[in-house]
């Protein structure tokens, strides 16, 4: 998503309600796993189901994380990516088996 966009909508809803709105998101991805992995002893449509309501809420956090940078103030952007980066290098460093 473009920062001009970013930008835009949080003008237009406020910070306030776009933070609540990054916590209600993440819950509402929160149980869309938990019920993914109550089907996984269903019907494969059943799952189906779940597993495109998961999409739409992961789709629905990455919208809120975006925004949270800039809510949070773009100087802290750089610390917030040299963190992630920090934290991909340590899973690729893990041994998975």
């Amino acid at each position: 998503m473009q920062e001009q966009e970013i930008t835009k909508i949080i003008s237009h809803y406020g910070t306030e309600k776009q933070l609540d709105m990054v916590i209600e998101e993440c819950s509402e991805l929160i149980k869309a796993v938990c019920k993914l992995k109550r089907a996984s002893n269903l019907t494969i449509f059943t799952q189906g189901i779940f597993l495109e309501g998961l999409a739409e809420e992961v789709a629905d956090v990455q919208v809120m994380l975006e925004q949270v940078p800039l809510i949070v103030s773009a100087r802290f952007s750089p610390e917030i990516a040299a963190r992630f980066e920090r934290k991909v290098e340590v899973i690729k460093g893990a041994k998975i088996n």
